[in-house]
């Protein structure tokens, strides 16, 4: 899932170093990163190739840029006035302050995604087991969970669908479940140029009824 072995063909820098933190400054500019165990950390204001981590997690802190950020056993924290192309985990969150810009994707696969004012997010933001959270943001597709909430935020934007997929706590080790239902907030300023697809039971909390007409319920079929 997550392209490593471009990770591992590094231009500049790559590292595969055990049990400690990466850091890269703005001295190293541009090259990939990879590490194994151990995390990574990219200063303020710096420019790194792609991010890649096995286990441990990746930060980028404020102003700093990016491709693809990726890592499988740990979370991902992005700063204020962060860029990257893309950002993947698969055993943890994604977390990003404000202004926020993904060209492609957001995704995980157990954790959550929240972002905080003003991200600008080309692609999909999609978990499997995790709540999204997202706050006056723009998604250029989907939002998609499996099991977990949504909430829309604020003057958050969704041209693509917002979708509750039919996965019911497979191979899950968290708390809920498989009888409990997520719950779909969305505010009065936030828009979905697409529908509202219910693959599953959903608690709908909606500000603005007129969304009501754009809810399609899938499940039982």
């Amino acid at each position: 899932m997550i392209p490593f072995t471009k990770v591992c063909t590094a231009l500049i820098l790559s590292s595969l170093l055990a049990g400690c933190v990466i850091h890269v400054g703005s001295h190293q500019d541009k090259g990939d990163i990879s590490g194994v165990f151990g995390s990574i950390s990219v200063d303020p204001h710096s420019e790194a190739g792609n991010v890649s981590a096995v286990n441990g997690g990746v930060t980028l802190e404020d102003d700093s840029s990016a491709r693809d950020v990726s890592t499988v056993n740990g979370g991902i924290e992005l700063g204020e006035r962060v860029s990257i192309d893309r950002a993947e985990t698969v055993n943890g969150g994604i977390e990003a302050r404000s202004q926020l810009s993904v060209r492609s994707d957001l995704i995980t696969v157990n954790g959550d995604i929240q972002t905080a004012t003003g991200a600008d997010i080309g692609g999909e933001v999609e978990t499997v087991n995790g709540d999204i959270r997202l706050q006056d943001a723009v998604v250029g597709r989907d939002v998609k969970t499996g099991n977990g909430d949504i909430h829309l935020l604020g003057n958050t934007l969704v041209k693509g669908d917002v979708i509750f997929t039919h996965e019911h706590n497979n191979n899950r080790f968290w708390s809920w479940g498989d009888n409990d239902t997520p719950t779909l907030y969305v505010s009065a300023n936030t828009r979905i140029e697409g529908q509202i697809i219910l693959r599953r039971p959903v608690k709908l909390e909606l500000d603005d009824s007129a969304l009501n007409n754009k809810v399609v319920r899938r499940y039982g079929e």
